[in-house]
């Protein structure tokens, strides 16, 4: 009753209720206003979903997207007055779905809270992008290309604007950038404005390393739970604000050669009133045990966990020296070049934490989060310190070890197909509690290999004949 109170208030005209399939894309159902009963408030509305991946198939499709009236928002980016409501997935019969995304963070939450025995899981995203001002792609039997544009791109720095106005920049020098240098602060700012209306906290924006638009947001810390919602919020108020400025945004880790790549790095911690669990003064790097087990869990867990965290062929592309991508598995201290990072900033009983810093933002932001989760839980539940496994710390930029050195270091999966190949070997800390759904790994491996992995190996890359089509 509130919330149709609330409904007719604001006029609102359409309701859209919303959920995530598996690889990330939100799904809606849009209704009239007058529509929105408390049945439906409380029972769901039925949907056919054989067209989610890895959900259901056509001849067992009938669920239900039941609202989550918490998480209810005005939409800010929409002419038409519409009321945006996150969705819980159900059962034809409203038991609850195994794969929902919420469902599986949730259960995922609960079992960290678990095994840490006290203490409440917070999360904060940060989430980079990048801005083009065009993109054309194409795959067909006879040509596969792809051109991005981008106004602060170097290759324009000769080209007829109408006048060219310069500030473009060079190769991985833009962090931090000011206007006028920065071409993208009031898309940023209309970005954050949009994301404030709706509720979602944002600590600040910034131009990022790659040059030709690549921009960052951080998101502030939240429980765990609405850190997953908030982040999916994102990713949709990201891209419809830049077509509003003639901009497209895309999340995709490498859409660039010899540019930064995307990532998706989480700051990780449980609190407990005013005090970090993370913290414990006069250890390396101020860590208690928990936080160790924590890190350790993630680390042994990692070559499995990227299939989840960095779920696409692109993701591999992304990782290399001098670009403030992490290759190696080890934990360190104000160390951007290792897998996981504890700030220097935050050493205090209050805001100590972990920085996870290999996953990306091209998948499903719940899988995603409730992947690391479940990793440090097992890291916890079976005391897996970091330094007697091999990770470290290692207070060194491995960019420039020897390769004698680096080799000796633990290695972060090159490919997809490799991280597809360890998540089958190492499954288990997923499963354990009910977290994943015993099928979710065959599903997903099978979908990744199938859509993904199997049709880009068959086809002819660009670059196979710069290399070859002469010889």
């Amino acid at each position: 009753a509130e919330l149709r109170a609330f409904v007719e208030s604001e006029q609102v005209e359409i309701v859209n209720l919303r959920v995530t399939d598996l690889n990330g894309i939100t799904r809606q159902l849009s209704l009239p206003a007058a529509d929105l009963t408390d049945e439906l408030l409380t029972s769901g509305l039925g949907a056919g979903m054989s067209n989610y991946p890895g959900y259901r198939t056509i001849e067992a499709s009938d669920m239900r997207m039941v609202p989550d009236v918490s998480t209810a928002f005005l939409d800010p980016t929409t002419t038409t007055r519409s009321l945006n409501i996150l969705c819980n997935i159900a059962n034809a019969d409203g038991s609850p779905f195994a794969r929902c995304p919420r469902g599986i963070l949730r259960r995922a939450v609960e079992r960290l809270h678990a095994a840490a025995g006290h203490g409440e899981l917070m999360a904060l995203p940060e989430l980079e992008f990048y801005l083009f001002d065009d993109v054309r792609f194409a795959t067909e039997m006879n040509r596969s290309t792809y051109v991005v544009d981008a106004i602060e791109g170097r290759w324009n720095t000769d080209r007829d604007e109408g006048p060219n106005l310069g500030y473009k920049f060079q190769r991985a020098v833009s962090q931090h950038a000011a206007p006028p240098r920065d071409h993208l602060y009031e898309v940023r700012s209309d970005i954050v404005r949009a994301l404030l209306a709706c509720g979602v906290p944002v600590k600040y924006h910034h131009h990022e390393l790659g040059g030709p638009g690549q921009v960052e947001i951080e998101l502030a810390f939240q429980p765990a739970l609405a850190a997953g919602d908030h982040l999916q919020m994102a990713k949709d108020i990201v891209k419809t604000v830049a077509l509003k400025h003639g901009k497209t945004a895309t999340f995709m880790p490498k859409p660039l050669f010899d540019e930064a790549g995307n990532g998706l790095h989480f700051h990780l911690y449980l609190t407990e009133g005013e005090r970090s669990l993370f913290f414990q003064e006069g250890t390396y790097g101020n860590l208690s045990d928990l936080a160790r087990y924590a890190i350790g869990g993630l680390l042994a867990h990692t070559p499995a966990l990227m299939a989840l965290t960095n779920p696409s062929t692109n993701s591999y592309r992304r990782f290399g020296p001098g670009l403030a991508a992490p290759m190696k598995l080890f934990f360190s201290v104000a160390n951007r070049s290792a897998a996981i990072r504890i700030p220097g900033y935050s050493m205090t009983p209050t805001a100590h934490r972990i920085e996870f810093r290999m996953a990306d933002a091209i998948g499903n932001p719940y899988v995603t989060l409730a992947a690391i989760v479940v990793a440090m839980a097992d890291g916890i539940e079976r005391r897996m310190a970091p330094e007697e496994l091999g990770f470290g710390p290692f207070d060194t930029n491995v960019y420039d070890l020897p390769e004698a050195q680096l080799a000796a270091m633990k290695q972060a999966p090159q490919s997809l197909e490799e991280a597809l190949h360890n998540l089958q070997e190492d499954s288990g800390f997923l499963t354990a509690g009910g977290v994943f759904d015993e099928g979710f790994v065959g599903t997903w491996v099978d979908l990744k290999m199938k859509n993904e992995v199997g049709p880009l190996a068959l086809r002819p890359h660009p670059y196979e004949f710069a290399l070859y089509y002469d010889r």
